[in-house]
Order: C-alpha cells, then sequence, then structure tokens
C-alpha cells in the first residue's frame, strides 16, 4: 500500500504564530490606539496570515478596530471595504444615541 505525504501534495503545515500571532494574555495589544501601541502589536502579526482576535476576550469592545489601533491598520491594509462598513455602522449607533433613539 503506498503511502502520501503533505510534501507529495503540496500541502503546508502552518505554525501556531501564522494564525495566533498575539498569544490570548496580549490580546488587548490589538486594540490599543497609539503609535508605540501599534508599532509593537504589528511587529508581533509580522509574518502572520491571520489574526485572531480572541472573541470570548474581546467581544464587549465598543469598536470593532479602535483608530489608531493595530488592528485598524490590519483592516485598512487587507479589508477596506469591512473596515469603511464598521465605521459607517458606528457612526450610525452614534447618531442614533444622539437622537435618543438607542434603538
Amino acid at each position: 500500500m503506498a503511502t502520501t505525504t503533505a510534501a507529495a501534495h503540496r500541502i503546508h503545515i502552518l505554525g501556531p504564530r501564522a494564525l495566533y500571532p498575539v498569544p490570548w494574555p496580549s490580546w488587548r495589544a490589538l486594540f490599543e490606539p497609539g503609535e508605540s501601541a501599534r508599532s509593537a502589536a504589528m511587529a508581533e502579526l509580522r509574518g502572520a496570515s491571520a489574526v485572531h482576535l480572541w472573541n470570548e476576550l474581546s467581544a464587549g469592545r465598543a469598536a470593532f478596530a479602535p483608530q489608531g489601533s493595530a488592528l485598524e491598520q490590519v483592516a485598512r491594509d487587507n479589508c477596506p471595504t469591512a473596515l469603511a462598513l464598521a465605521r459607517r455602522e458606528e457612526e450610525e449607533e452614534k447618531e442614533k444615541k444622539s437622537d435618543g433613539n438607542g434603538n
């Protein structure tokens, strides 16, 4: 019986840093605004294929990608349409609250 290997099928197995570049104890770094926080988080993301947001921990965040954060930079660079939609939704929520229609 012949066996096949991942190499024979050109399958690449990525290490944890490819999908989980920011360890869970440091998840807040993705959302912190400011140049030094953003630079430090972006250094962690270097070489990553994806960014895991640790949803159980970050679910209560008010903003999808706070302005000036590493997450905003990643969204702006890789999915500007999603960022624009999120910003529009944030503005609509602000308008509802200022109108007294928090529904």
